[in-house]
């Protein structure tokens, strides 16, 4: 399964006008549906790139964009998944991963379904986009959240804003078996434990071989006084 970061890019630098029609759209085809979260935001009315469903913004610089392609039928959120999206950026000059940790991201669950969740940082306007990956239907989905940095930093109460989205009927979903990383500052307090578990089994094998070996030889050194 391909994993564009070009997508990212695209969706979050759209220049585009709003559409006040209605406050709900519905994508039968892709079993989903936007509702904006509140009358401060609008529709764009531009043409949409190719795999962009929806793109809602309000006057503040807030904008979601919703990005869909086909996944294949064994694709479910795990180390493949997260290893393409993070090396889609590895090379990426506009937008780089921000992350405070070595998983780079979060497991999290969303509208019912696994979903990975990770940052973008966009060079040019000094923007920050939380991003979310899920996988349902058949479908990978991307909800892109981009939004000023003073913004980003003043709150992470980034839930309302991504209930735009959801699932028309019950999502069925493969269950995810992405485990993240262990931080490096968490290894070395576990390896040492390891390392002491193994030296005390060590030493108790040894110990019990060794009086193993004394009761043999007692019980032969009395066998040999009986007999003579």
């Amino acid at each position: 399964m391909m994993i564009f970061s070009l997508t990212a890019l695209i969706c979050c630098t759209l220049d585009t006008e709003p559409d006040t029609t209605t406050r709900v759209k519905e994508f039968p085809e892709y079993s989903c549906q936007i509702t904006l979260p509140d009358s401060d935001f609008t529709w764009s009315k531009a043409d949409l790139y190719p795999g962009l469903l929806a793109e809602w913004k309000n006057e503040t610089g807030i904008s979601l964009v919703l990005a869909v392609q086909y996944a294949p039928a064994c694709a479910k959120v795990d180390d493949s998944l997260i290893k393409q999206i993070q090396d889609s950026y590895s090379n990426q000059e506009l937008a780089t991963l921000v992350s405070e940790d070595l998983a780079v991201g979060d497991l999290l669950t969303f509208q019912k379904v696994p979903c990975y969740q990770y940052f973008l940082h966009f060079k040019i306007d000094q923007a920050t986009t939380v991003a979310r990956a899920f996988i349902a239907n058949g479908y990978l989905y991307t909800l892109y959240l981009k939004m000023p940095q003073d913004q980003f930093e003043a709150s992470d109460d980034w839930d309302p804003l991504f209930e735009s989205f959801a699932f028309i009927g019950e999502p069925q979903s493969p269950t995810s078996s992405y485990r993240p990383p262990i931080p490096e500052s968490r290894r070395p307090p576990i390896k040492f434990f390891a390392t002491f578990i193994t030296f005390f089994f060590a030493a108790v094998v040894t110990i019990f071989s060794i009086g193993l070996w004394y009761r043999n030889r007692n019980l032969q050194r009395d066998d040999f006084e009986d007999r003579y």
